[in-house]
């Protein structure tokens, strides 16, 4: 989703709970801190700016009534975005269920700590346009099982959300793992990283952090790290989320005082006048959590006539929500001559629609040196569907070493065909650290027999927590024979709510004869929409001898255009005598290319030919 959340409409509810009256349950002392200390990230203004009374600490002796009201309170005032945050013990019950402690639970006495399920039935219920779930406990991947899918597979969040809504969760384990809170540390391992990301940014991930980039920037530092990795789950828009401000990004640019001595200096030259010397600090102050104090030197820079003040105190106001006030402050950057200022208008621009003035800002912006402009403008053309002008833009931005522009042209080439120069250009900008990219450059390899090097890649992808890549190196290893680490990887896709890699369980499954996992997951991918579950779903059904659902299945993926599924359909139908349809369904697989299907008809045609003459 395009914005950051408007800090007056949102709601956050922080549970962290490190003390327990069970002897059956270990204190937790660095909870309590990083629960803290999350509530200072996010109020934050460099960070998000939510007000502290929108951002709510739930009492570490809460029982269930106050702890589960105080969600409750928080989904019903927040229109825009909902965010709930958990972190201590998570315990299960006979039936699988997760179950979150507070400070009274007692193991054996369900009903003394706080079930997930009623949480989610109090998010479900919420008006709040974009919806987070953070938990940070043992077993908090049980929470991904039910998220979006309950009886019928449609009880969910997604389900009872209002029109185009986008949901997320987040979790810091998969269903049958531990968490870690190393003994020690401040934090626990993944309230930890999450803090990091959040305070520190993520470099090269644009100017404003999605749910999917805290989850990248998670799970790299974690996995790194030989920790136990993040799980997420998501819906519709909810791994677009916009969570946060970045801290890395790029388009603000100034000097920087390299130590504190520096830094005096710097304040006594700005407060004799030096706008150079006022952009110096500036940057020192915004760097160490000081943002009121780092805009009001921004803001006497711009003042004093600097057109990188101008852009820097624009951005501040753009993050803030304030567009018309950044808008204006751009404009007297760019008409001032800087880059970035241009390219910061041009991107104001093209978010609100104005694309005309957009791509002219982008182009004085492109003709003063700007990469970052120069790779706008291809995603401007592109959206366009002007490949040809994109492509220009994105070399130029390439050719002057803008990893996003190696990025767009590398996959804009590998899209047309050509694959020899996709190459040199998806290397260039995976070598930048970009996961998407290393998996277009591991697929690629892949598909030209490369496979040492397309592993390689791909493992890099899987690493730094892409989902695709997971699935796509876990193809290579069972084509391999290397089943249990490909079902490792399988598993791992899965758990991240990619559907090949649900499907690819299915495959491995149905190897290993084991047709009621295999079925299992056949289900889950069908669940999740891919269409070729549907047809090997009716497959491994044909093959148990229960037609009559597999025909259901047949049907389904033949509707869905499968021609493998039209040929079987087709003989299904021959077999119960339901002859005219039969040939339907076998002429479309035919007309479709399918072998089979025409040598079915051939011989149907000749045995109906032959009855014919007998008759006569």
């Amino acid at each position: 989703m395009v914005g950051i959340a408007d800090v007056s409409a949102s709601r956050v509810v922080l549970i962290g709970v490190g003390a327990f009256e069970n002897q059956a349950l270990a204190d937790l002392p660095s909870v309590p801190a990083g629960a803290k200390a999350l509530q200072e990230a996010l109020t934050d203004p460099g960070v998000w700016g939510v007000k502290p009374d929108c951002c709510v600490m739930v009492p570490g002796d809460a029982e269930v009534r106050q702890a589960l009201g105080a969600v409750r309170s928080a989904a019903q005032q927040a229109t825009d975005l909902l965010l709930i945050y958990y972190s201590g013990h998570g315990l299960t019950n006979t039936r699988g269920d997760l179950l979150l402690a507070l400070h009274g639970t007692v193991p054996d006495e369900q009903e003394t700590a706080l079930p997930y399920d009623y949480l989610r039935e109090v998010v479900i219920a919420s008006q709040a346009a974009r919806k987070v779930v953070v938990l940070d406990c043992c077993f908090s991947g049980r929470a991904l099982v039910g998220w979006m899918r309950g009886t019928g597979g449609t009880d969910g969040i997604a389900a009872h959300a209002v029109i185009d809504d986008s949901t997320y969760l987040l979790t810091s384990s998969a269903e049958t793992k531990l968490s870690l809170a190393p003994v020690g540390e401040a934090y626990t391992a993944f309230t930890g990283e999450l803090i990091g990301v959040l305070t520190r940014g993520i470099p090269g991930a644009g100017d404003l952090l999605t749910t999917d980039d805290l989850y990248r920037g998670i799970y790299k530092a974690l996995n790194a790290k030989s920790r136990p990795t993040p799980q997420q789950r998501t819906r519709n828009d909810g791994s677009a989320i916009t969570i946060a401000r970045n801290k890395a990004a790029t388009r603000i640019t100034q000097p920087k005082p390299d130590d504190d001595q520096t830094k005096v200096w710097a304040q006594r030259s700005a407060e004799l006048g030096d706008t150079t010397a006022m952009l110096s600090l500036a940057y020192y102050l915004a760097g160490s959590g000081n943002l009121p104090e780092a805009e009001t030197w921004w803001r006497r820079a711009a003042d004093g006539g600097d057109a990188l003040g101008m852009n820097n105190f624009g951005y501040l106001l753009e993050q803030r929500g304030e567009l018309a006030e950044a808008e204006a402050s751009y404009r007297r950057s760019a008409d001032n001559g800087n880059a970035l200022g241009m390219n910061n208008l041009g991107y104001l621009l093209e978010q609100r629609g104005e694309l005309v003035e957009a791509e002219a800002w982008y182009r004085r912006a492109a003709d003063n040196g700007s990469t970052l402009a120069m790779n706008n403008l291809g995603v401007l053309f592109e959206k366009r569907e002007d490949l040809p002008e994109a492509e220009i833009w994105w070399r130029r931005a390439a050719d002057n070493a803008n990893t996003l522009g190696m990025h767009n042209l590398g996959r804009l080439l590998a899209r047309r065909g050509d694959l020899q120069e996709a190459e040199t250009w998806l290397r260039r900008a995976a070598d930048g650290g970009e996961s998407a990219t290393m998996f277009i450059l591991g697929s690629i390899l892949q598909m030209r027999g490369d496979v040492a090097e397309a592993e390689t890649w791909l493992r890099r992808a899987a690493d730094n927590g892409s989902a695709l890549g997971m699935n796509n190196l876990g193809v290579l290893l069972m084509k391999r024979g290397d089943l249990p680490e490909a079902e490792t990887l399988f598993r791992r896709a899965a758990d991240n709510g990619n559907a090949h890699g649900l499907f690819n369980l299915g495959v491995l499954f149905a190897k290993r004869r084991k047709p009621k996992q295999a079925e299992a997951w056949f289900r889950r991918a069908v669940d999740a929409g891919h269409t070729d579950a549907l047809f090997n779903l009716g497959l491994l059904l044909q093959q148990r001898r229960k037609l009559a659902e597999a025909e259901v299945w047949f049907r389904r993926a033949a509707d869905q255009g499968n021609s493998d599924a039209m040929d079987h359909l087709g003989v299904l139908l021959m077999k119960r005598r339901k002859l005219a349809e039969s040939e339907t369904w076998l002429r479309r697989a035919a007309d479709n290319g399918s072998t089979d299907a025409m040598t079915v008809l051939a011989r149907h045609f000749e045995q109906r030919d032959e009855q014919h003459e007998a008759e006569a």
